[in-house]
């Protein structure tokens, strides 16, 4: 995703979270964003904005300070809006839960990695096309 190619509302996936930060966070990308008329950044749900809760904090400044708006796709949830400080608190108790949920996942994917790995099985890379384990099976 590029800021020059950006229609003029922006929808996230979970893939495209990281891209998504460093287009809000880089000038040069903002600036290019302002530039194609983009007022507004949809993302999947709050979670997906950033799994970090600085780093979607930093992230909703940065779109206020340029009044670019940020919103829920199911339209529900303004994330620059700052005039109920409820709301505010709110998302940034959900930002801390999706840290932790982010924290936690990783955790028990790795651990089930170690498992097989420990058991001899092959964890990660393509899949062994002598094990008759290839794509076609």
């Amino acid at each position: 995703m590029t800021a020059t190619n950006l229609p003029s509302s922006v929808s996230a996936t979970p893939r495209q979270e990281a891209q998504l930060f460093a287009a809000v966070s880089s000038t040069q990308e903002l600036d290019a964003l302002e530039s194609n008329g983009v007022k507004t950044v949809l993302v999947e749900d709050a979670s997906r904005f950033a799994r970090k809760v600085i780093v979607q904090e930093l992230g909703i400044v940065t779109l206020i300070a340029r009044k670019v708006g940020c919103w829920s796709a199911a339209g529900d949830l303004e994330l620059t809006n700052t005039d109920d400080e409820f709301k505010v608190a709110m998302r940034q108790i959900a930002a801390a839960f999706a840290q932790l949920e982010k924290a936690r996942l990783v955790k028990k994917l790795k651990a089930a990695r170690d498992r097989k790995r420990a058991a001899g099985e092959k964890v990660e890379g393509r899949k062994d096309e002598a094990r008759g384990r290839g794509a076609g099976a």
